[in-house]
């Protein structure tokens, strides 16, 4: 029997195949090694659903079956109570909870039971806690299922390495469920168990999930029942704490107090697994809880701490810190009186161990060989009275952190020499503090190679050489610009370094994924400078933006979306190969933003097709992406969205969250290029939601897609709808990249069209003059960007009837135009159409001709005489001759603009101009009026009331002379 696929697997564990292949499959599954990775493990993920399976938020796949498809698909029903609830039981492997389907059970504790599961729809594998079936504790169902429910809450309200990520929650029937991040490795307590380990390992795993710890914190959550079992190592070495089922947020208020644990109440022979949840009594796990936990009194964070230094003691030493068969009457956890100072059997028969004075656990055993300054951190934390702990976890951490035996040594010489000298402590520090900073260096050298004096004055020299009049004033902003990023990157570098050497905040490995990302960056910056080094004219005016486009560095800080992406193959020759295609891709990124299409298809198509030989699906994907969003920017949207198609479904199967945000956005202005697909391009945008659901969330692509969902709406006069995504866009962009981004400048522009479209021209012109600013300040005054917004500023104050103004601002884009573009470029014929609607408007009827036929002129000999934009000039000009009563220059004008454009308000005005033009030739009224109606509809589906209503009076006063006429010629006949 050959190997199974994807599809095929999840049809078994739903229980959707026929009896006889389903057994002639778990028989396969039993002897295939393969497979049997295949159904358990998420190194694979299901790319294709198949027709039977229920559709969903992610993979409903709108565009599987093409847009009708998707608008007849149903909506799916309510979900039915699954069998195994029905009758009592737990799961089985391949029954669903929600839409997850079980695997296997994994872990039970006090309040549920943990299985490992497959998520079909985001085709990766998760952990599902469910409220245990068989609890009968006197709290009840009710309140377990609201604390399961609160621990769902608790761990998604942190975002940290170290704490285990929250998916999902949702109920079944009277039961609750939780799906988590799943973490393939072993417990703490496993882990310490497996063998022995040198202390320094021990503690370093520890202040790792300690760091944890502190991250719920700092949100507000005391944990309440930290142990080994609650925190997970994965096999690649991350460290996260999980089970904050009886976590509390600091903001619910003070806790009531509960009852103190019943006298008796004692450890069983597993202390450290045991968990009280007693109605009305202190909750968490007897060996590890807290005195004033025990008391019934509300614990806060240094709970935790207590709870923390229990585990790190047994972790240690091997022993307990207190007695392990104590009861509910040592709730302060200090012996008698009698006993301070003196010693007290320990666990470990014939063994006299004393104990300390000020915590009352047991000193740590004397041959062990934990240095004295974690022992005394331990012990404070162990004290009984909170105030007399550490203030916080940070501040127990910092305690416990490594001192390499150097900074021991000279420490030791520092107190030997200068035993009362505040002055040699403060040395002392200083040294310790410049030895521990050496740790993380290294970026700006690394630096060096891509970014330096020589690559500088290579990047001047090209600019210079254009003999651009602008390349002086951009090589100053552009180097500028370049400094201000290559200084984040170092500083980025030097970060993620301090995250994991210094602070312990994540594994090497994680380390190892942000360092990659990084590297990728430097590629990027290489990219730009060595197009900037060859610069011509026409680079020169897209300079600023090639370098203000570079990839954010924040991504690289992002290690839970780094840390999904399906790993990179572990040959030497593999990665090199991915370090060559990145490097090309890097180069397509560049010469696509610096308007270089051609070359950028040049290395676009054998990057994918290196990159789909290699068979590394996430650089597939992104090759896949750089070379479907560079054919839809350079005028080929139909293969632009084959490829970026290809680079969505590619990015999901490789868990490739970016890229596939990044996709489904571009596929949303790619199938938007096309006026008959606008809302087929909509659709697209919610596979755009779901992949950043899926992250977490991603203000710069959030940014970018809600810009894209504002253009959308705005072409199909949603003018509401795209305000308030450009809204959104803007306060993405704002926070994620600076009030002064380019692409923050591109957005106010897209929101200035909206507001006159909306008929809200103050707010229109507002928002153009800030970009106009930042744009200035980024790319220059002569910019054709900001030629373009004087034009869209100047249609503005048009509407507001704000002549003198929108004047000086249409002379000002037709000048900027002029400069960058030639006085033969038809965007220069866009700049002469908004000088002539000027006139046009304010009613100088003869000023407005000469530059309605300039840009006629233009754009004919540019574009073609069949070219849309060219219907936009003869219909200015036609309006210019009609409003001078010349009606026979006028209307082949108006019926070639009614021929070319499809605009309705277009459509509108030249109806409307060529029902006045024929009146005035004398043409039949009916014919006319017919003309002005189509006019007339053509306002009123865009909602223009105004232009409506000039025209519905209009047909009123045209239709009277028609009935008066009507009525002589019956008088006549009467009179004969």
């Amino acid at each position: 029997m050959e190997h199974l696929d994807a599809a095929e697997v999840t049809r078994f564990l739903r229980g959707q195949l026929p009896p006889e292949r389903a057994s002639q499959v778990e028989s396969h599954l039993a002897t295939c090694k393969p497979c049997g990775e295949l159904l358990a493990a998420d190194q694979e993920v299901v790319t294709e659903v198949p027709a039977d399976l229920e559709a969903s938020y992610a993979t409903g796949a709108a565009f599987a079956a093409g847009s009708d498809a998707a608008d007849a698909a149903p909506l799916p029903s309510e979900p039915a109570t699954p069998q195994w609830i029905k009758e009592g039981r737990a799961p089985q492997r391949g029954e669903q909870v929600g839409r997850y389907l079980v695997l296997e059970r994994v872990g039970q504790g006090g309040m549920g039971t943990v299985y490992s599961a497959w998520d079909p729809d985001l085709g990766r594998r998760v952990a599902i806690k469910l409220l245990r079936m068989d609890k009968h504790h006197a709290e009840g169902r009710a309140m377990g299922q609201a604390r399961l429910l609160r621990e769902a809450q608790a761990m998604a309200r942190v975002t940290h390495p170290h704490v285990i990520a929250v998916y999902d929650v949702g109920t079944l029937g009277e039961g609750v469920f939780v799906a988590m991040e799943f973490v393939d490795g072993t417990t703490l307590k496993k882990w310490i168990k497996e063998k022995p380990r040198p202390w320094r390992e021990v503690l370093d795993t520890f202040v790792a999930a300690g760091r944890g710890l502190a991250g719920a914190h700092s949100a507000g959550l005391v944990h309440r029942d930290f142990k080994p079992d609650n925190v997970l190592i994965g096999k690649d070495g991350r460290i996260g704490v999980t089970d904050f089922g009886l976590a509390r947020l600091a903001e619910e208020g003070v806790e009531p107090p509960r009852a103190a644990l019943p006298n008796g109440t004692r450890v069983d022979e597993s202390p450290e697994l045991a968990q009280l949840t007693q109605e009305g009594h202190a909750v968490g796990t007897l060996m590890y809880m807290a005195p004033e936990q025990r008391r019934g009194e509300a614990p806060d964070a240094r709970a935790d701490q207590f709870s923390f230094c229990v585990a790190l003691y047994w972790a240690l030493f091997g022993v307990w810190p207190f007695e392990r068969q104590r009861s509910s009457k040592d709730a302060d956890y200090s012996p008698g009186s009698s006993h301070k100072g003196t010693s007290r059997p320990s666990q470990r028969a014939g063994d006299e161990r004393p104990v300390d004075p000020s915590s009352g656990a047991f000193e740590p055993p004397s041959e062990s060989r934990v240095p004295t300054f974690v022992r005394r951190a331990i012990l404070r934390g162990l004290s009984p009275e909170p105030k007399d702990r550490f203030s916080s976890m940070e501040a127990l951490l910092s305690q416990l952190e490594y001192r390499p035996r150097r900074a021991r040594l000279v420490a030791s010489a520092a107190a030997a020499v200068l035993l009362a000298s505040v002055g040699g402590y403060a040395w002392y520090a200083h040294e310790a503090a410049a030895r521990q900073a050496l740790v993380c260096t290294g970026a700006e050298q690394k630096l060096v190679s891509v970014w330096n004096e020589a690559v500088r004055i290579q990047v001047e020299n090209g600019l210079i050489a254009t003999g651009s009049a602008q390349a002086s004033e951009v090589t100053t902003r552009v180097k500028r610009m370049l400094d201000a990023y290559t200084r984040g990157w170092v500083e980025a570098s030097t970060e993620a370094c301090r995250a994991t050497r210094i602070r312990g905040e994540q594994t090497e490995a994680l380390l190892g994924l942000r360092v990659l990302c990084l590297e990728r960056r430097l590629k990027d910056v290489k990219a730009v400078t060595d197009i900037l080094a060859s610069a011509d004219s026409a680079l020169v005016l897209k300079a600023a933006d090639t370098v203000s486009l570079l990839p954010s560095l924040q991504a690289c800080a992002d290690v839970t979306t780094l840390s999904q992406v399906e790993p990179p193959p572990d040959s030497p020759q593999a990665r090199q190969e991915i370090e060559r295609i990145s490097g090309q891709l890097s180069q397509v990124k560049a010469l696509t933003d610096a308007g270089r299409y051609k070359q950028a298809a040049e290395l676009a198509a054998p990057a994918v097709e290196a990159a789909s030989a290699l068979g590394y699906r996430p650089l597939e994907a992104e090759a896949l992406f750089y070379e479907g969003s560079m054919e839809a920017r350079s005028g080929s949207p139909v293969e632009g969205e084959r490829h970026l198609m290809q680079s969505f479904w590619t990015a999901m199967a490789s868990r490739n969250d970016p890229v596939m945000t990044r996709a489904a956005s571009g596929l949303v202005f790619a199938v938007g290029f096309n006026p008959d697909r606008l809302e087929e391009a909509l659709r697209w945008s919610e596979f755009a939601k779901a992949a950043l659901a899926r992250m977490g969330g991603n203000e710069e692509l959030e940014g970018e897609l809600f810009n894209y969902l504002g253009v959308t709406y705005t072409r199909l006069g949603k003018n509401a709808e795209a305000l308030a995504a450009l809204q959104q866009a803007l306060q993405r962009v704002e926070h994620a990249l600076g009030p002064d981004h380019v692409r923050r400048a591109n957005i106010l522009g897209n929101m200035g069209n909206a507001y006159r479209d909306e008929g809200k021209f103050e707010d229109s012109v507002r928002v153009i003059t800030e970009a106009i600013g930042i744009r200035e300040r980024l790319s220059g005054p002569k910019h054709p960007i900001v030629g373009y917004l004087y034009y869209g500023r100047a249609q503005s104050r048009v509407r507001m009837e704000d002549f003198e103004n929108a004047e000086a601002d249409a002379k000002r884009s037709l000048e900027i135009h002029i400069a960058a573009r030639g006085p033969e470029h038809p965007e220069t014929g866009d700049a002469y159409d908004v000088v002539g609607q000027v006139y046009l408007m304010s009613k100088r009827y003869p000023q407005a001709v000469e530059p309605f036929t300039k840009a006629l002129a233009i754009k004919e000999k540019a574009l073609g005489p069949e070219d849309e934009a060219v219907g936009y000039s003869a219909l200015g000009l036609g309006l210019a001759h009609v409003e001078q009563g010349e009606a026979k220059e006028a209307q082949p004008l108006l019926e070639r603009a009614l021929k070319l454009t499809h605009d309705p308000r277009t459509q509108g005005d030249a109806y409307f101009g060529l029902a006045r033009a024929m009146d005035a030739q004398g043409r039949k009224g009916p014919e006319v009026l017919a003309l002005a109606q189509k006019a007339l509809d053509a306002f009123q589906s865009v909602k223009e009331a105004d232009s409506a209503k000039e025209i519905s009076d209009w047909i009123s006063q045209h239709q009277k002379p028609a009935a008066s006429a009507k009525g002589r010629l019956e008088t006549a006949k009467k009179e004969l």
